[in-house]
């Protein structure tokens, strides 16, 4: 419990940590003078609304959607991996509870969706979840829409279903050696690419300090996309490294389909619309997942070594990708961080 309270104290007492930190303490103060709902923020005015009574004060309202962005993810993580949450755990503190101070509603949104996409995969796999019956799905369907209320683009996790239809059919079919080639080669033009585009924006970054290019600076300045596509490289490799060694189960096979959807995603629209990464985060924690799976699977050989390299690598993956896009690069701007007690 202890290990869920500090990311949400940490998310509710802050000050002016996060870029849009101020427009939703702006917001929150506006529904105190105005008291009415409106557009696409219903939600959150009606979270503003109910908060008023416990104090009348931003701090609330960030409370209340970081705890639903750190609870259902830890319980998403717990359902799909058991005692090896943990490594999954890590990764999201790391990568995504840091955006989370920045996208609030969003990342509220992309918590609800995972867990509402883990709980339903595995009640279909085994057999708690009946496709005809209705009765099973009230549940899930009532956390979906309340993800869509958080956030529109909850909707963006719909692709789940095709990605998990498509699993379940090859898996039950004689094609599984032919599925798995054909994700290796997604998964290596993926991986070119990521790289590629990697390079060529680290050499233009150097060359546009040339005077002559430097009215091109603009274009190759753009801190928020690289880090992002940075992130695709990684579910790649696993495609292409472990799959036959981790996808031992159906779960787990959807789990790593998800994961080069994610890469997929990430590079396309992050080169393509600025700020379209967002709609690949959606799809973001089913790589944390991937990872974890790649150390639980180290634990049926008899070298121990191999599964503490395996952890090593997710534990110097995550607390790199921190200090490099969120501490060195300041995304997101959640450094320097403060407390409200000093800020005010």
């Amino acid at each position: 419990m202890l290990g869920l309270l500090i990311p949400i104290l940490l998310a509710a007492l802050r000050y002016n940590v996060g870029t849009d930190y101020a427009s939703y303490v702006r917001q929150s103060v506006f529904m105190d003078e105005h008291n009415f709902f409106f557009g696409r923020d219903a939600f959150w005015n009606v979270i503003a609304n109910f908060t008023m009574a416990a104090g009348n004060h931003a701090i609330f309202v960030l409370a209340f959607y970081s705890s639903i962005t750190v609870v259902f993810f830890y319980l998403a993580a717990r359902k799909a991996l058991g005692k090896y949450a943990w490594l999954a755990w890590l990764l999201f503190l790391c990568i995504l509870y840091p955006v989370s101070l920045n996208a609030v509603r969003q990342l509220a949104a992309v918590s609800v969706a995972f867990f509402v996409s883990i709980y339903v995969v595995r009640g279909l796999i085994n057999g708690e979840i009946v496709i005809r019956r209705l009765r099973t799905w009230v549940g899930y369907i009532l956390a979906g829409v309340f993800a869509v209320l958080l956030h529109s683009t909850a909707l963006v996790a719909l692709l789940f279903a095709p990605i998990y239809m498509t699993v379940r059919l090859i898996d039950r079919g004689k094609n599984r050696e032919l599925y798995i080639r054909a994700i290796k080669t997604i998964a290596a033009g993926v991986l070119i690419s990521a790289v590629s585009i990697l390079v060529v924006w680290f050499m233009a970054r150097s060359i546009v300090e040339i005077p002559v290019f430097a009215k091109y600076a603009g274009i190759f300045n753009r801190e928020d996309r690289m880090p992002n596509i940075l992130t695709a490289v990684a579910p790649a490799a696993v495609q292409i490294f472990f799959w036959r060694r981790a996808a031992k189960t159906t779960l787990n096979k959807f789990l790593l389909a998800s994961g080069v959807t994610y890469s997929i995603l990430i590079i396309a629209l992050s080169a393509i619309i600025p700020y379209g990464y967002r709609i690949a985060w959606y799809f973001m924690p089913v790589y944390f997942l991937q990872f974890a799976l790649i150390a639980e699977s180290f634990k049926r050989n008899k070298s121990i070594h191999y599964k503490y390299l395996a952890y090593s690598f997710v534990i110097l993956w995550s607390v790199g990708f921190f200090i490099l896009s969120f501490y060195r690069n300041g995304s997101h701007d959640i450094f320097p961080y403060q407390f409200i007690f000093g800020g005010l």
